[in-house]
């Protein structure tokens, strides 16, 4: 799609015509919806599961680890953090 314009495209032609062309506009809620379901399976993928060894000698405090990254992540992950804003990584 060589002619789709980008986000800042798209707010530059609002803000000169105050409008999307219908065209433009179904676009970008098709870009939306992408990115909705994008975030959907990251969020899936990365979801919490119990931690083993909770509460004895060997992990005495972290009580889930993530599914996506694996045994000894803790949840929430970088990537569930990255979603939620945090900039730390």
């Amino acid at each position: 799609m060589s002619d789709e314009l980008s986000i800042d495209e798209m707010r530059a032609e609002v803000n000169e015509h105050g409008v999307l062309d219908i065209d433009q506009a179904e676009e970008l809620l098709s870009r939306l919806e992408q990115a909705e379901q994008a975030v959907a399976r990251v969020r899936e993928k990365h979801s919490p599961v119990p931690a083993r060894y909770y509460g004895t000698d060997l992990n005495p405090h972290r009580k889930f680890d993530c599914d996506g990254c694996g045994e000894g992540s803790p949840w929430p992950c970088s990537n569930i953090r990255a979603l939620d804003g945090d900039t730390r990584g």
